[in-house]
């Protein structure tokens, strides 16, 4: 029997936690998982990606839904419905609403994936993450440094189940090409050998740290 994973996740827009789990769910054997995302916004780029890899993508977007209460009580309804083996959150609202719905449906093992410095965090958010902490099995983080700063803003009293899980790279995507090498050295005007340091980043104070 194939493990039932339902993914709840704030929006299926294109950003790096939204391409992660896009990854995972292509990268899991779908032999062995079988992998379902929620969505708490309708739409959104990578949506036909995730229909293509064999997810169901289900919407609950609260405007359809009758509000914020409605959303949360839809999917209680939907975890009810589906009895996975696990349940795990993306982002922030996400983080908030999935663990509660889950809670309330009696759905453990619960996972909530934290990947930013939570500069979106005020102090009601803090608090839903220390009320929620108690019920969930495990925290995830993509760097040190956002662990630190979450484990910091909620003071939770737990650190141990709040675990580092850097991003995934697909290196088959990444093949040394010595013709482009050429052809953009000379575009640039840099020597055939010449070391070269390069850095991809969106320069925006929230990637700061």
């Amino acid at each position: 029997m194939r493990v039932r994973i339902v993914h709840v996740i704030t929006q299926l827009d294109t950003g790096g936690a939204e391409t992660q789990l896009l990854a995972l769910c292509r990268g899991l054997p779908a032999e062995r998982f079988d992998c379902r995302v929620v969505s708490l916004k309708a739409g959104g780029t990578l949506r036909p990606a995730f229909l293509a890899a064999g997810c169901a993508v289900s919407e609950l977007d609260r405007r359809h839904c009758g509000g914020a209460i409605g959303q949360l009580l839809a999917l209680v309804r939907l975890l009810r419905r589906e009895r996975p083996d696990i349940v795990q959150t993306w982002l922030l609202r996400a983080n908030h609403v999935g663990r509660l719905a889950a809670l309330l449906a009696g759905q453990p093992p619960l996972i909530a994936t934290y990947r930013d410095m939570g500069f979106q965090a005020g102090p009601r958010d803090s608090l839903l993450d220390r009320l929620l902490a108690a019920g969930t099995e495990l925290v995830l983080h993509n760097s040190a440094r956002g662990r630190s700063a979450h484990l910091a803003r909620t003071g939770e009293a737990a650190p141990s189940r709040h675990r580092l899980l850097p991003n995934g790279v697909d290196t088959e995507r990444f093949r040394p090409d010595p013709e482009a090498r050429r052809r953009l050295r000379g575009e640039l005007g840099i020597p055939p050998e010449a070391p070269v340091v390069l850095m991809v980043a969106r320069l925006h104070p929230v990637k700061d740290p």
